[in-house]
């Protein structure tokens, strides 16, 4: 099943990048497409480790914070500690005033990281009905650091 999820996720993100070149006139086809590549590269890590596939299901299986939440520890801190993530982390470390949204159950998202991935983490389900949310914006860096991380990561539990 692992390849399965890399296949399709690694065709979204080809999609992503298609779509991009084209450029701005296909924005909302290509930030669902990258949105949904991450969702299944987190997704894929799972497999990877060969976990049951207990992610979430419907809203909140497209929700990239609390699929990120869901990973083991181990997994969360390869992340960390990739370096592309430690550059993001450290950029938005220097944010003045700081950046401190709430999570579903109204608590502050105090980690940077996890602040980061809330920005992005409802764009499937926002952007593919854009017209309902009116204009969106998409921080494209963090899903591909975050991208680069999660393929590596996965990539390395299949070696294991």
């Amino acid at each position: 099943m692992s390849w399965l999820v890399k296949v399709q996720a690694d065709d979204f993100f080809r999609a992503y990048q298609v779509l991009n070149k084209i450029g701005p006139a296909l924005n909302s086809p290509a930030i669902v497409s990258l949105a949904f590549s991450l969702e299944l590269y987190i997704k894929d890590i799972y497999y990877a480790l060969n976990m049951d596939n207990d992610f979430p299901r419907g809203r909140d299986g497209h929700n990239i914070l609390v699929l990120f939440r869901m990973l083991p520890e181990g997994a969360r801190q390869e992340i960390r500690s990739y370096p592309s993530i430690q550059k993001l982390v450290a950029f938005y470390s220097m944010q003045t005033p700081p950046y401190i949204p709430q999570d579903k159950h109204k608590q502050p998202i105090t980690d940077i990281l996890e602040q980061q991935i809330y920005k992005i983490g409802d764009a499937f389900q926002k952007c593919r009905y854009s017209y309902e949310n009116g204009t969106l914006y998409y921080e494209e860096g963090i899903a591909l650091a975050l991208i680069e991380a999660c393929k590596s990561i996965a990539d390395s539990a299949r070696r294991r």
